[in-house]
């Protein structure tokens, strides 16, 4: 029987979580598909270029908008279809989904990632504008669709509000291999260095920490926490200003965060969503660090409950503070926290789980 052929398209024009995700999904389906990735931003079409993956890239035409990239993806699917013989299309995203209805009248079967529950961030009045449109294409799109990836429970739950269960299938996000765990457990002495990864963005709650922080120096506990914030993003000057007077280090976007991760005592993922599955909040459990979340949905479930790591209530710095406190309190803790995390994530989000259940998806679709 001749190799499978899929399409992946991806006209996300920023660098994000997807994007990672299609970095992490393309070269895994490489090993028993032909994979073709349709994308316009340049680093992803670079980064898999690297990859060995075959791309078409149109980052050339970034500044033509979406709408063009749309009918633009339509075309290149028809090609593929015709004359590449691709059989199955693979949606990266929300604003990809007009393309659904197109696809199944070509005869392709169509798989779409949903990465995110139906909420929507606080954004400026054009960009919630355009999101409320996208979110109103997909759901007319959708439906089209062969099946509906949610990377976790909580985005299968938003989902299930407006598609058929049968369409839903949850392949949780994943780490590609381990890293060596890190040792946890410091001296009375020693200041517990905090970590957040992420854009430096109002939702991604960066400003709860600072908060927190404050909070702890007004009890005392001043000069015992330290932070380092990765990450990039639009509220980084007024994250600057907020913090004076506290110990944090901003290290702006980082290629290789993985250093960070292996030299931090207590990783913090603040988020106030939405979110699918953070990769981050992923990464930091990989490594064995205790990890103190917000308690949306899908940290809940990441967490088993709050069995593999604090959770605070979202949105609330003084309860950030006092998760904080619990954990500067004990080394025997923080190391308990960091054990349950690393054994959660090899259970279930490595690669070898996350593959199988691709495959089988793949497979039980037909041509």
């Amino acid at each position: 029987m001749a190799v499978r052929k899929i399409v992946i398209v991806d006209i996300n024009q920023f660098f994000g979580g997807g994007q990672v995700y299609g970095l992490q999904v393309a070269p895994m389906l490489t090993r028993d598909f032909e994979v073709t990735v349709i994308c316009v931003n340049k680093r992803f079409a670079d980064e898999l270029k690297r990859l060995d993956i075959h791309v078409v890239d149109y980052s050339g035409l970034l500044s033509w908008g979406r709408i063009f990239h749309q009918l633009l993806i339509t075309a290149v699917c028809v090609w593929l279809r015709l004359i590449g013989q691709a059989d199955l299309v693979w949606l990266n995203g929300i604003p990809e989904i007009v393309v659904t209805p197109f696809c199944r009248v070509l005869g392709c079967r169509v798989v779409v990632t949903r990465h995110l529950t139906l909420d929507i961030e606080v954004l400026s009045r054009l960009k919630r504008t355009l999101r409320v449109i996208a979110e109103i294409a997909f759901r007319y799109g959708a439906p089209f669709a062969n099946k509906v990836i949610c990377v976790s429970g909580a985005v299968r739950d938003s989902m299930a509000t407006i598609l058929p269960a049968e369409k839903l299938e949850v392949i949780h996000n994943w780490v590609s291999e381990l890293p060596k765990q890190v040792k946890v457990g410091k001296q009375e002495s020693e200041s517990c260095k905090l970590l957040f990864v992420g854009r430096l963005e109002p939702h991604k709650g960066p400003f709860l920490i600072i908060e927190a922080m404050k909070l702890l120096a007004a009890d005392g506990e001043a000069g015992r926490v330290t932070l380092t914030a990765v990450g990039q993003g639009r509220a980084r000057d007024t994250l600057e200003s907020a913090a004076r007077g506290l110990d944090v280090q901003f290290m702006g976007f980082q290629e290789e965060p993985a250093r960070f991760y292996s030299k931090a005592d207590v990783f913090v993922n603040p988020t106030k969503g939405p979110e699918g599955l953070p990769l981050v909040t992923l990464d930091a459990m990989s490594y064995g660090l205790p990890c103190i979340l917000s308690d949306l949905p899908v940290h809940v479930e990441v967490s088993e409950g709050g069995c593999s790591a604090l959770l605070f209530r979202s949105g609330d710095p003084a309860d950030l503070a006092e998760k904080i406190k619990i954990l500067l309190r004990s080394d025997a803790l923080r190391k308990e926290y960091g054990d349950r995390a690393r054994k959660t994530i090899e259970s279930d989000y490595v690669l070898g789980v996350a593959r199988e259940k691709y495959i089988r998806l793949i497979n039980s679709l037909g041509r």
